[in-house]
């Protein structure tokens, strides 16, 4: 009888000792589930941590871009009214000089420049150009540059080059009646006739106007003989050499 009971206390305290050993087993469990969620909150505070700090340098990267792009646009807007500024008293030298005329010259260069491209600085220096050849005063400069515009859009040129190339016309046979307008379009025929570009005939056929003038052969016959002989195989300056010794 006592071996009996002595089974049954010691089977009950085996019981107790795993129940006891389960339990801490499940609390150790617990323990480390808990370290390992503070594990992954240092981990996503550190990645917060981080990202905040990236955001801050790009913000500062931004911050310091959207200045930098501030002063250089200021610094180019001031840079470009003191070269129009400039321009426009270089003109003024040709001219009366007047408020009115200073204000219709400034405005005229404006709108061309938003029309046909470039600067309204290249477009004062362009009424320089133009008063300086002859072609009148400001009123008539304007009527003369908005076809001298026309004309390098069309043909692929700068301003300078069809200024130039127009007030050469216009100096040798403006007595006859050519104007600006007529000088272009028998220019664009000579381009679609021959084998040049309005560059070419800028730099070349100033040579030959004078004598083709004298000679009494019109501006549209010398453009149309160029045309013709550059189909031939010649460049526009040679073609314009060997009319210029034909006439001569």
């Amino acid at each position: 009888m006592a071996k009996l009971e002595l089974n049954v206390v010691a089977g009950k305290a085996i019981s107790e000792s795993k129940r006891l050993k389960a339990e801490l087993d499940r609390i150790k469990r617990s323990a480390k589930g808990a370290e390992d969620g503070l594990d992954d909150v240092g981990r996503s505070s550190d990645v917060a941590s981080r990202r905040f700090k990236n955001f801050g340098l790009v913000a500062k990267a931004g911050f310091a871009a959207a200045a930098a792009g501030l002063v250089a646009f200021s610094a180019k807007g001031v840079s470009a009214y003191r070269d129009q500024n400039a321009a426009l008293a270089e003109v003024s030298t040709l001219i009366e000089g007047t408020a009115e005329e200073i204000d219709a010259l400034d405005a005229a260069s404006r709108r061309f420049a938003s029309a046909y491209g470039g600067s309204a600085t290249s477009q004062v220096q362009a009424f320089y150009q133009a008063i300086s050849a002859g072609v009148g005063d400001v009123s008539d400069a304007t009527a003369f540059l908005d076809q001298a515009n026309r004309l390098a859009v069309a043909g692929v040129t700068d301003i300078t080059t069809s200024v130039d190339l127009l007030s050469s016309a216009l100096n040798v046979y403006g007595s006859e009646g050519l104007t600006a307008a007529q000088a272009s379009d028998q220019l664009f025929l000579a381009v679609k006739a021959g084998k040049t570009n309005i560059s070419e005939l800028g730099s070349s056929l100033g040579k030959v106007l004078p004598v083709a003038q004298s000679a009494g052969v019109g501006f549209d016959e010398v453009a149309a003989s160029v045309a013709a002989l550059t189909t031939g195989g010649l460049s526009t300056a040679e073609a314009v050499t060997s009319v210029r010794a034909t006439l001569a």
